[in-house]
Parts: structure tokens; C-alpha cells; sequence
């Protein structure tokens, strides 16, 4: 979600680092949340982004085309991202070694 927040000329860095940080990062050692932030440099602008996803244009319809999707998205994403966390916690997988 924080992509929709984003101007299309800001990078897409700090939100991914922000979404990283929000799920996955506490699961990781030190030396694996380091290496995704070196990763996330290489992230591009969000109007690159949203290019890439369209196919190498910007959608007619515009940003509020785009951050409506994205919303949608992110939405089903987290609904995943929940489910899978229950099941894991469900079957004590969340601390393997």
C-alpha cells in the first residue's frame, strides 16, 4: 500500500524496505535483512514500475487507475500473506532453525 502513497517520480525503496520490515524481516537472521536492503537499491521509480507492470506504458485511466489496482493488490496479498502466517503458526513452522 505504501506505493500508492508514492509520487510517480519517487522511488520505490523506502516502501519496500517498509513492507519487508513489516512482514518478513523478523524471521530473517542479520546478515539476510542486510543483503535485502543492498537488494532494494536496485528497486526502480514508481513510474517505471508501474510502466513495467503495464507493459511498458502508462495506463489510460492515470495514477488513480494505478493506485486502485495497486490497493487491490495489496489487499488479496495480505489476505495471503495472513492465511499462510496461520498455517505456519499453526504447525509451529515459523520458528524452524
Amino acid at each position: 500500500m505504501e506505493v500508492t502513497k508514492l509520487d510517480d517520480d519517487a522511488s520505490t525503496v523506502s516502501a519496500a524496505r517498509f513492507a519487508y520490515n513489516q512482514t518478513l524481516a523478523k524471521y530473517h537472521p542479520w546478515y539476510v535483512r542486510k543483503s535485502v536492503q543492498i537488494a532494494t537499491i536496485s528497486l526502480p521509480y514508481r513510474r517505471n514500475l508501474v510502466e513495467r507492470v503495464y507493459g511498458g506504458h502508462y495506463p489510460i485511466g492515470g495514477t488513480k487507475k494505478v493506485n486502485d489496482n495497486m490497493s487491490y493488490i495489496a489487499n488479496i496479498t495480505e489476505q495471503v500473506f495472513k492465511a499462510t502466517q496461520k498455517i505456519y503458526e499453526e504447525h509451529e513452522l515459523l520458528d524452524l532453525p
